[in-house]
């Protein structure tokens, strides 16, 4: 994914054993888990992935989990003119999500390496710790990814290699907004541009917006105008669109094109500032933590490179 340059008081409440935050409950719970060790991978990886993965299961084990979907809209459309043929398919799938999160280890994981019969080794880890559950605050805003800047029924989830992106938003109160795209490595964000020095873009209720576009220019900041690239023949990215009533933290992010090639530099193009997925994941679990009136929005994304 590339870029043309065109452009709070938390009291914490001790009740016999266990927490009590915002409503929100917290409790002792006991997880498990055994992975494979990839090769290559170093143990430390290997270590933290399965404590990972054993404190998710503490957390399904004490409240359970939900399904969260996502949709993917795949147009075959030819543009001819002003009229469109080809035809528009729509996919619809689940991913599971845990319903807390994890807020400490009582004691040390309990970490043991097995030998497989075949040469492949496994990890496996035991732990036990306090864990709160979530009550997610639901989505009220409006927003999707667009083929066309001029045309709002243009809602489209899947896009050619090199394809330009626009997105729409709408929210029924006025707020404070952030847009990232994950491409499983790295998360980039696009709003606020790059060259803006806000750290959340202002938003006015029930108005119509139109990111990505210098045409659709709101105020007097370089708009960024993106395109999704992909080097494999199929690859999916996550639009995270971030909404809340109060101004909000961004994460750490670097800004570098090292990541470019030289025709892409010669030709003027640009990475969005950036972090990494997993750094990325953890800043958005504190502030889902933090701000319970955190809207945030997933839309999963395929670039095709044919």
């Amino acid at each position: 994914m590339k870029i043309d340059r065109i452009f709070v008081l938390f009291l914490f409440l001790f009740l016999t054993g266990h927490y009590n935050l915002s409503g929100q409950k917290v409790v002792k719970a006991r997880g498990y888990c055994k992975i494979p060790i990839a090769r290559n991978i170093s143990r430390a990886q290997a270590e933290a992935d399965v404590i990972a993965c054993a404190q998710k299961d503490a957390i399904a084990n004490a409240f359970g989990t939900s399904i969260t979907q996502e949709d993917i809209i795949r147009s075959n459309n030819v543009q001819s003119g002003n009229k469109a043929t080809g035809s528009t398919s729509f996919q619809s799938f689940g991913t599971l999500e845990v319903k807390g999160e994890w807020i400490k280890t009582i004691s040390e994981p309990a970490i043991k390496i097995i030998n497989g019969d075949k040469g492949d080794d496994f990890i496996e880890c035991e732990i036990v710790g306090e864990v709160r559950e979530l009550k997610r605050k639901e989505v009220a805003f409006e927003s999707y990814p667009l083929s066309s800047e001029n045309d709002t029924k243009s809602k489209v989830n899947e896009f050619a290699n090199d394809q330009f992106v626009y997105l729409y938003f709408r929210s029924p109160r006025k707020g404070f907004l952030n847009v990232f795209l994950d491409d499983g490595t790295n998360t980039f964000q696009l709003l606020p541009y790059k060259s803006s020095l806000l750290e959340n873009v202002p938003v006015e209720a029930d108005k119509i917006y139109i990111f990505f576009s210098k045409n659709k220019q709101e105020g007097t900041e370089r708009v960024d105008e993106y395109r999704l690239t992909a080097e494999k023949e199929t690859e999916q990215n996550v639009f995270y669109i971030l909404f809340s009533p109060r101004a909000f933290r961004k994460p750490i992010l670097n800004n570098d094109n090292t990541k470019l090639s030289e025709i892409d530099l010669k030709n003027g193009f640009t990475l969005p500032k950036y972090t990494s997925s997993l750094k990325f994941l953890s800043y958005l679990q504190d502030q889902r933590r933090f701000d319970s009136d955190l809207e945030l929005l997933r839309i999963p994304v395929q670039i095709t490179n044919k």
